[in-house]
């Protein structure tokens, strides 16, 4: 890697702006700080469409992965992302009902980055947030929890000792559709860990801690899988805190496909990706990865929508948990609702 040193910061900035402009349209990926007087810039050397979301491999020059894959395949998709110049002066959309209007890759990535990581400088945050449909929205982010709370979750799940069997709908009966295990944690099984993911659910799909569901975690052994489905279902309109606005599904463990390098030791296992069919994407588990997606059409602040109104699921939020090959997958999942559950699900506030 090769790095430019400006003495003189009145030509740094215009030449910022020319080096930028020349070596992206190059294929190179630039690292700038409007901090120092350092432009730093390497040759990206696999500047295509990811089909594997999981670490760059040793010898990759690239800080987001982009790999071309047959159309006609299912694709997998990076989340290590090349980083553009941070711009300062990139419009900030407004916050207030942010899902509600159409909103493009940019302003997703900011929001998202401003929400989770607002002490973290955005050229570190941005790499971390990867757009699979602007529409849906359908958002990856990593390092959304870290590794040490992922664990604590996983152990208060096991101490809790009450895993069974997943059922579905609700019903809640039991199907080879999905064949998990299930337990459901509270405050007083692990406090810290979940008052602190229920916060940045909520910043992230603006609804209140309140409105989400306890905190499903889920155990998959080799064989089991969850078949396609959507997580908002017509039934769920009865509830009294109506339909499943929102998920978002949170890996505890890493896979050894989705692992990166700084993971030497741990539970990892086999197979077990999500898969999108709508999009063509796998994402492969990798711990304190996060998928956060609306799973209905009506979002709050747009024309018409009311809380009490029955929701409608948006088909192209299906998505399956492909089976275990070997090894344990642990997930949880975060569920919001238009309505207040009254469960004392509180933020870290």
């Amino acid at each position: 890697m090769k790095s430019w040193h400006i003495l003189h910061k009145g030509i740094y900035t215009c030449l910022s702006v020319v080096v930028v402009t020349v070596l992206h349209c190059a294929n190179y990926s630039i690292a700038f700080s409007p901090c120092s007087s350092q432009i730093s810039w390497h040759w990206d050397c696999q500047s295509h469409f990811s089909n594997t979301l999981g670490h760059s491999k040793k010898g990759e020059c690239i800080s987001r992965q982009y790999q071309h894959a047959d159309a006609n395949k299912e694709q997998d998709v990076g989340t290590t992302r090349t980083c553009t110049a941070w711009n300062e002066s990139l419009s900030k959309p407004k916050d207030q009902f942010f899902w509600a209007a159409q909103r493009n890759e940019e302003e997703i990535i900011d929001y998202c980055a401003r929400k989770i990581f607002p002490n973290t400088h955005p050229h570190m945050s941005h790499a971390r947030i990867h757009v699979v449909s602007t529409e849906l929205p359908l958002v990856i982010i990593d390092d959304f929890l870290s590794n040490e709370l992922c664990e604590e979750i996983v152990k208060a799940a096991k101490q809790d000792g009450k895993m069974m069997r997943s059922t579905l709908g609700v019903s809640q009966e039991e199907t080879e559709t999905r064949t998990s295990s299930t337990t459901w944690l509270r405050e007083v099984h692990c406090e810290e860990p979940l008052r602190l993911l229920a916060g940045r659910v909520s910043r992230l799909s603006g609804i209140p801690a309140g409105h989400m569901e306890n905190l499903q975690v889920v155990r998959y052994e080799p064989g089991q899988k969850f078949d396609m489905h959507t997580d908002h279902l017509e039934d769920f309109n009865n509830l009294e805190c109506k339909g499943r606005l929102a998920t978002c599904l949170l890996y505890l463990n890493s896979s050894w496909e989705g692992k990166d390098e700084s993971e030497q030791t741990g539970n990892f296992f086999r197979g077990g990706q999500t898969y999108f069919p709508e999009y063509n994407v796998n994402v492969l588990p990798k711990r304190g990865r996060a998928i956060f997606w609306f799973n209905t059409i009506e979002k709050p602040g747009q024309s018409g929508y009311e809380d009490e109104m029955a929701l409608t699921v948006d088909l192209k939020s299906r998505h399956a948990g492909k089976p275990v090959l070997d090894g344990e997958k642990w997930v949880c999942n975060r569920w919001v609702h238009p309505i207040s559950l009254g469960n004392g699900v509180r933020d870290e506030t």
